[in-house]
């Protein structure tokens, strides 16, 4: 029997936010809150993907994160999209 295994509630993010994560965090509290710990693992698409292989994860639901500015929203979800 094969078991699958779907995480289903999976951030991802463009390489900038990954770069840029203390700029974003001294901009948004709830960021900060999860992503401020610079050990906390942030991961673009392709680390993802990575990610799955490694652990054997047959599929993930990529969500976006709720910024407060509207354009980096934005940003986020266009990344998720392409």
């Amino acid at each position: 029997m094969c078991v699958q295994i779907i995480d289903i509630h999976t951030h991802i993010f463009p390489e900038e936010f990954i770069r840029d994560r203390d700029k974003i965090g001294r901009q948004d509290k709830r960021f900060f809150s999860i992503y401020g710990n610079p050990s906390a693992r942030m991961v673009d698409a392709r680390g993802l993907v990575e990610y799955m292989e490694v652990e054997h994860i047959s599929a993930c639901v990529a969500c976006g994160f709720s910024f407060r500015d509207r354009g980096r929203i934005r940003e986020s979800n266009d990344y998720i999209l392409a």
